[in-house]
């Protein structure tokens, strides 16, 4: 994000890597009443019980295409906890048009992607090791 006068202009804009936040997630829908979630990585059970709980659902992104993601961003119309957490960290209102590619990953009946291949690598491994 670049200031330019008093707007804000769009580099790149990679979705954060969302594992970090699942600690958090699961209140954050429940508090602002989220309905979906875009970042890259996984989340696992928390965010799921969550998004089932409250109808959300989690997109996953493509890593590493920061600028792709820019792309499809319109505009800045809202920006919260720029001075508490700086730029990369800040929560950023954006329009945007044709974002994506995203798969869901996590649906609102509680089908998880990531823990499906975190499960059936776990199977596999047991049975590597026996």
């Amino acid at each position: 994000m670049k200031k330019i006068d008093d707007k804000w202009k769009i580099i790149a804009a990679g979705p954060t890597t969302s594992a970090r936040m699942e600690a958090l997630e699961a209140d954050f829908i429940k508090t602002f009443k989220v309905r979906g979630i875009i970042g890259k990585g996984g989340m696992f059970e928390k965010t799921t019980r969550a998004c089932v709980a409250f109808g959300a659902f989690y997109g996953a992104f493509v890593g590493g295409c920061a600028i792709l993601a820019a792309r499809a961003m319109e505009e800045v119309e809202a920006v919260y906890w720029l001075e508490e957490l700086g730029i990369p960290e800040a929560v950023w209102l954006l329009k945007v048009n044709k974002f994506g590619p995203l798969t869901v990953a996590i649906d609102s009946h509680g089908n998880n992607l990531f823990l499906d291949v975190l499960n059936k690598a776990r199977a596999r491994l047991e049975k590597l090791l026996t």
